[in-house]
C-alpha cells in the first residue's frame, strides 16, 4: 500500500476519534503491515494532515526529517549506550571519539509520543481542548520537547 493511501485512510479515523493520536504508529503496523521505522514518518504525516484539515494550521516551517526516529548505539571502548536520532550523522562517542556501533537487534523508537515534526526541538500533537467562560473556543495543544528534556517536555502555548 502506498504511503499516501495509508494517510488518506487514517485521516478520517483520526478526525472522528476512532484512532487516538498516540496509537497511530501501532495501527499502521498492525492494520497495514508497515513496521518501524517506516510507520513513524507516516504517523507524523497523518497527525500533521489532520491538524491542517481540522484546525487550519500550516506546517511550512516545522521540518519533518526523513528518519524521524531514535536508534540505539553503544561505544564498545567506553561501554556507554547512546540513543541518537535516525537522521543524526555524528555517530561517535562523546568521550573517546570512537565510532559507535548500532545495538543488535536494531530497534527504533519514535522521537517523541505523537510526533509531528522538528529537529532540534521535537513537537507533538497533544489533542484539542475546549475553553468555556469568557472565551468559547476549541484549541489545539502542541507540546515541545527540547534537547535533554525527554518525556517531561515544555508546553509552548496553544494555537
Amino acid at each position: 500500500m502506498l504511503a499516501g493511501d495509508v494517510i488518506k485512510i487514517l485521516s478520517p479515523k483520526l478526525s472522528n476519534g476512532e484512532i487516538p493520536p498516540w496509537k497511530v504508529e501501532s495501527h499502521i503496523a498492525e492494520e497495514h503491515g508497515i513496521n518501524p521505522p517506516e510507520n513513524f514518518i507516516l504517523a507524523a504525516k497523518a497527525r500533521r494532515e489532520i491538524m491542517e484539515k481540522t484546525r487550519g494550521l500550516k506546517f511550512e516551517y516545522l521540518p519533518l526529517p526523513d528518519k524521524p526516529y531514535l536508534k540505539n548505539y553503544t561505544c564498545r571502548k567506553c561501554n556507554i549506550d547512546y540513543q541518537l536520532a535516525g537522521y543524526d550523522e555524528k555517530t561517535t562517542c562523546t568521550l573517546c571519539g570512537e565510532s559507535l556501533t548500532a545495538k543488535k537487534p536494531e530497534k527504533m523508537f519514535p522521537l517523541t509520543a505523537n510526533y509531528i515534526g522538528g529537529i532540534d526541538d521535537y513537537f507533538s500533537y497533544c489533542g484539542t481542548f475546549d475553553v468555556h467562560g469568557d472565551i468559547e473556543k476549541q484549541f489545539t495543544g502542541i507540546l515541545q520537547y527540547g534537547t535533554g528534556l525527554g518525556p517531561i517536555g515544555v508546553t509552548r502555548g496553544a494555537f
